[in-house]
C-alpha cells in the first residue's frame, strides 16, 4: 500500500472516538427540547406526558418576555456589528500594508484564547471601575468584543 493511499483511509478508532465525543457533548443539549414538553416539573425518564404549559407560562410572564426581547436585541445587534467589523478588518489586513498590524491582530484575536467568563468578569470590573453605567449597550459591546475574532 502506498503512503498516499494510507493517508486517505480514515482511521476507524479515531472516527469512533470523534462520534462518541460529539455525542457526549451534544446529546444533552439535544434532549433539552424533549424535556421542555414533559408534563412533570422534574427532568427524568420516562416522560410523564406531553404539554406546552411551560411555554405558555413563559410567554405569559412579562419579565421573561422582556428578558427574551433583550436577549434577541443583544444577539442580533452584536452579531451584525461583529460580522461587519470582522469583514472590514479582514479586508484592511489583506489589502493594505499597515505598520504594527501583527500586535493589533494579536490583541483582536485575544478573546479566542481567553475563556468568555473571564473576559466577561474583566469587562464588568473595567466598566464599573470606570464609572460607566451598565446597560444593554455595554452588554452588546461586550458581546461584539468576544464575537469579532470569530467573524
Amino acid at each position: 500500500m502506498s503512503k498516499a493511499a494510507h493517508l486517505q483511509r480514515p482511521n476507524r478508532v479515531l472516527l469512533i472516538y470523534a462520534i462518541v465525543y460529539l455525542a457526549f457533548l451534544y446529546l444533552p443539549v439535544a434532549l433539552l427540547p424533549v424535556f421542555s414538553f414533559n408534563d412533570s416539573i422534574y427532568i427524568s425518564f420516562p416522560l410523564e406526558g406531553f404539554t406546552t404549559r411551560w411555554y405558555a407560562e413563559m410567554f405569559a410572564d412579562k419579565q421573561m418576555h422582556a428578558a427574551l426581547m433583550n436577549s434577541i436585541q443583544v444577539g442580533v445587534i452584536s452579531s451584525i456589528t461583529a460580522t461587519v467589523l470582522g469583514i472590514f478588518g479582514a479586508k484592511a489586513v489583506t489589502r493594505f500594508r499597515i505598520k504594527g498590524v501583527k500586535p493589533v491582530l494579536g490583541i483582536v484575536m485575544l478573546p479566542l484564547v481567553i475563556p468568555p467568563i473571564i473576559m466577561g468578569v474583566a469587562l464588568l470590573i473595567l466598566l464599573t471601575q470606570s464609572d460607566i453605567k451598565l446597560s444593554l449597550w455595554t452588554v452588546t459591546l461586550g458581546h461584539v468584543l468576544i464575537c469579532v475574532p470569530f467573524s
